[in-house]
């Protein structure tokens, strides 16, 4: 017996978010782990979009592409991009991001990269533009460019130059970007790469100064870029400019700000405050 098309979405929706919290979770804490450890992407049906009238028209309207789809690319060939709702492209990403975390020999590395890069190019105009016309943003968009950057971070920064310069940052919850070293001949291009994400998470930052539906990965998130952006100061490497300071400087506000309604943001604005006056004395020092 079929379900009712609400009762369906409903279902569709709640898989997903248990999907992507628990990538969250083992992307963003202290020795987190992927809890879902599944071989193969579940092949459930992707969820529609937030303001589809599912009573109405889900069962016209709503894409059939499900998640083994989008883990085997099958959609690039099958489907149109406009098929895809916003909370599809958050799964995706989500997707995209798992791959990364687990991305530790040198052979999928090329395959990832053209994976991310291709998303952002495939991304429909409509999806885009992240803050709408009335100055909301669009937060399933949001967080699936946000999943994005963290991916490209996770994929790059293990074959980085980055790794040696992180600063102490044991006594943040949400702060540990990957520790594998792997061996690149190319380590300046994954160091660029990890840079660009760590700045592209500012500038999603700055789409808006409201706070109010934040959720505390997104404070993670801002730790995470600016943990890495903290390393880029301690490299002291060739290409960064003193504005670049502006974007730490964006994060720490963004972190303060959401302070107010998360105790994990106020905690750890606070302690990397302690941490950039340590980076910058020792680059004083060394001056």
């Amino acid at each position: 017996m079929a379900l009712d098309p609400e009762r369906a979405e409903s279902l569709r929706r709640t898989w997903w978010e248990i999907f992507v919290v628990d990538t969250l979770l083992a992307a963003v804490q202290v020795d987190g782990t992927l809890q879902f450890t599944s071989e193969e992407t579940p092949d459930v049906p992707l969820p529609c979009e937030l303001e589809q009238d599912t009573h109405n028209r889900g069962h016209d309207t709503c894409p059939s592409i499900t998640g083994r789809d989008l883990d085997q690319s099958r959609h690039l060939l099958l489907f149109e991009e406009s098929d895809l709702s916003s909370l599809g492209y958050r799964v995706e990403a989500s997707i995209i991001l798992r791959k990364c975390l687990l991305a530790a020999s040198q052979e999928p590395i090329h395959a990832l990269d053209a994976t991310i890069s291709s998303w952002f190019h495939r991304l429909p105009s409509n999806k885009r533009v992240i803050l709408q016309c009335n100055g909301e943003l669009d937060q399933m968009t949001f967080q699936a460019v946000m999943l994005m950057h963290c991916a490209s971070i996770y994929l790059h920064f293990p074959r980085s130059r980055l790794l040696a310069f992180l600063p102490f940052t044991r006594h943040i919850f949400c702060s540990v970007p990957p520790e594998v070293i792997s061996c690149s001949a190319v380590p300046q291009l994954h160091t660029n790469k990890v840079i660009s994400a760590a700045v592209d998470l500012s500038n999603i930052a700055s789409l808006s100064t409201s706070v109010l539906k934040q959720s505390p990965f997104f404070c993670c998130v801002l730790v995470l870029s600016s943990i890495i952006q903290l390393a880029c100061r301690s490299a002291r490497l060739e290409g960064l400019h003193s504005t670049d300071l502006h974007f730490l400087g964006l994060n720490l506000g963004m972190l303060k700000s959401l302070g107010e309604l998360w105790a994990i943001a106020a905690v750890s604005e606070s302690r990397l405050r302690d941490i950039v006056k340590e980076v910058s004395g020792v680059i004083g020092i060394q001056s």
